[in-house]
């Protein structure tokens, strides 16, 4: 299974990144005011399931 999370540096996100498969996105990769953006990031990654650990 492929994760893709948006938050990298917050607790949840720093436990997820534990495991294979995932990918955490900070800030500087992923605007979060950019809906457009991060809908094409998420297409591009081809992953299972999308997580939002952003504060």
């Amino acid at each position: 299974m492929r994760v893709l999370v948006f938050g990298k540096t917050g607790q949840v996100a720093r436990e997820l990144q534990r495991y294979d498969g995932v990918t955490a996105l900070s800030r500087t990769d992923a605007d979060l005011s950019d809906p457009a953006a991060c809908a094409a990031i998420s297409a591009e990654t081809e992953t299972d399931v999308i997580i939002n650990a952003a504060a």
